[in-house]
């Protein structure tokens, strides 16, 4: 497809298939007047990168080119007026801790002014992949090491890779498990490391939960965690009756997308309760299809465990990187009475959900098909997210030591 003709149907998806339709209306004639078809593949990418963003459905509305892999060997996080470097590859020319104060002659001040489609109204301490995202399309920055020294450097791109394990069950002390999931996308690995842990997370008394990089997956993923936030021989039947308050866009197109994903994603290994509730959601997409806005029945299906007696306290550590079914496990799980939630708010992404991805040659588009009905009343969770019980503001400091667990830890009593 031609640029234009990409653009036009991005557009006709943001009127009728995307599930903001109803709130967000932006003007595109401005765009439209910038994109030609003998543009370049990275302008057009910069371009379309700007105009999702005045949406500000962060996370579930994004466009990116599939062959392009023009990403910096880096990751950033804002802390008042720099951006600070929390993490890079091994080979990449800056470290770790090193801090960019400006992006391509701007300050990071002036970047933010200009550039705030591309931050999607994000506060400060909540922006870095949104800068991210402009270091990636920019010729250089200027950065100060961890020594003070100063330089103009040319932005090079490169692979970064997240050396940690993505899922871990360990004792930390005698008496304290603690798992990390950074994602719920592996169901099959999940569940196995649930399985295979099982015995050591019941024999000790706290479990602290890191999900401070989920970037979402599945909800049914984290099902088997139910059973250790529940109280004793409790389901969650007892414990909450929660009503439904989604309403789902069943468009023609948006129906026969969101069944090709749920057919790829019944090829894993998984348990017959998630299989039951896929079968439920595609049986809800045929019975719905070309209805548009339809407000899904109000009981919802419930995990089936049963609460055990150990561990008796649990603390979920989270961050504003944690969104999607990430943030959904927070806001679920963090609501029972055994759970403690510290760190930042989460990504604050679910207003819009259940997310659609059509393909345009080498250019992918995602949105979101769902609308949490709290929109309406003005009870969203954009720029917000699920907020914490006990909020620990990113400093410097944790660049040098893990200040979240450290305070988990001393929050359960235990050195």
């Amino acid at each position: 497809m031609r640029k234009t003709e990409i653009f036009e149907d991005v557009v006709k998806i943001t009127k009728e298939d995307a599930s903001f339709c109803k709130d967000i209306i932006i003007d595109e004639s401005g765009y439209r007047d910038k994109i030609s078809d003998d543009m370049s593949d990275r302008d057009f990418l910069f371009l379309m990168k700007q105009y999702i963003g005045e949406y500000g459905v962060k996370g579930h509305f994004a466009f990116y080119d599939t062959q392009d892999d023009k990403v910096v060997p880096f990751r950033v996080r804002r802390y008042e007026d720099a951006l600070y470097v929390t993490g890079a590859a091994k080979d990449s020319y800056v470290k770790k801790g090193d801090k960019i104060t400006k992006i391509d002659g701007l300050t990071i001040e002036q970047a933010e002014q200009k550039y705030k489609a591309i931050l999607c109204g994000e506060e400060k301490e909540r922006q870095g992949t949104g800068f991210l995202t402009l270091i990636n399309f920019a010729k250089e920055i200027e950065v100060c090491d961890v020594d003070g020294n100063v330089r103009i450097q040319e932005v090079r791109y490169g692979r970064y890779n997240e050396c940690e394990e993505p899922y871990v069950s360990k004792k930390i002390r005698d008496d304290v498990a603690y798992l990390k999931l950074m994602d719920f996308a592996g169901e099959e690995q999940i569940n196995s490391l649930i399985s295979d842990n099982d015995n050591e997370i019941t024999n000790s008394r706290y479990l602290i939960i890191d999900v401070r990089k989920n970037d979402g997956g599945s909800n049914t993923a984290y099902y088997p965690i139910y059973k250790y936030a529940l109280p004793a021989g409790k389901q969650l039947k007892d414990v909450y009756h929660p009503v439904t308050n989604t309403e789902i866009n069943y468009s023609e197109r948006n129906v026969a997308l969101r069944l090709a994903l749920l057919e790829e994603y019944e090829k894993q290994e998984l348990p017959d309760e998630t299989r039951e509730v896929l079968g439920v959601l595609k049986d809800e997409l045929l019975s719905n299809r070309g209805k548009g806005f339809v407000r899904l029945p109000e009981e919802e299906m419930l995990p089936e465990a049963v609460g055990v007696q150990r561990p008796e306290k649990i603390i979920i550590i989270t961050d504003y990187e944690c969104g999607s079914s990430g943030e959904m496990f927070v806001k679920e799980i963090g609501a029972l009475d055994k759970v403690t939630v510290i760190g930042r708010p989460t990504m604050g992404i679910m207003d819009y959900a259940d997310v659609a991805v059509i393909d345009y040659d080498n250019y992918s588009l995602s949105y979101p098909t769902s609308r949490d009905l709290a929109v309406d009343e003005g009870t969203g969770m954009k720029n917000k997210g699920v907020q914490v019980d006990k909020y620990i503001k990113w400093t410097q400091e944790h660049l040098v030591k893990d200040v979240d667990l450290i305070e988990a830890l001393n929050m359960l009593g235990v050195e």
